[in-house]
């Protein structure tokens, strides 16, 4: 079971870094921009991994550099 959140997580992690990569090119809708791919966005993604982590293991590790968030240069 592991594994199969593990795999989730990584196509996840994938397509948020395309839609941030769109977004940060203008290349969405506004409608859709205004939510896809912000920090804010990424922020609610690792609280949801640390849920499930507690629900599922028992501890709200995401293990490795996770949390890091880079610097918007715009």
């Amino acid at each position: 079971m592991v594994e199969l959140i593990l795999a989730d997580r990584r196509h996840a992690t994938r397509w948020w870094t395309h839609l941030n990569e769109m977004r940060r090119r203008k290349e969405l809708p506004e409608w859709v921009a205004a939510d896809i791919g912000t920090h804010d966005e990424h922020d609610r993604l690792l609280e949801s991994r640390k849920a499930v982590n507690q629900a599922l293991f028992g501890s709200d590790d995401l293990g490795g550099d996770q949390p890091y968030r880079a610097v918007v240069l715009e």
